[in-house]
């Protein structure tokens, strides 16, 4: 029988533990962070592509995911497949209606930066 929970009532261990198995179920059968696709699909792509490291995922000004190969930088401007908008960029910087994906990947920034070139130095 389903029960109804108020603000003010703390659940039980059980009902705790089925609504965090819930949320697993539907965090795994949904797209992630809008991007469309399940967290596993996410996590196939990635292990296709096989990038030393994070911050070759971007999107265009409309949200589209895109990746960039070889070091990560942009080195040219291209047309988005989705919606034909302008992606990539020149000399290792980004246009400034893209970004990164940090959905796909858990980047904060893109492969080829100040911050991660940064990181190859101990201060």
């Amino acid at each position: 029988k389903d029960k109804l929970f108020w603000p003010n009532q703390k659940l039980s261990d059980e009902n705790l533990i089925l609504t965090r198995d819930t949320l697993k179920n539907m965090r795994d059968k949904h797209p992630r962070a809008g991007l469309g696709i399940s967290d596993e699909e996410r996590r196939m792509i990635l292990k296709a592509f096989s990038y030393s490291k994070k911050g070759h995922w971007y999107k265009c000004k409309n949200g589209h995911i895109y990746s960039i190969g070889d070091c990560g930088g942009a080195m040219i401007e291209s047309r988005c497949p989705d919606c034909n908008e302008t992606i990539g960029g020149a000399r290792h910087q980004l246009r400034s209606d893209n970004q990164v994906a940090g959905e796909m990947d858990g980047a904060t920034h893109s492969a080829w930066s100040e911050q991660a070139n940064m990181e190859n130095y101990d201060f």
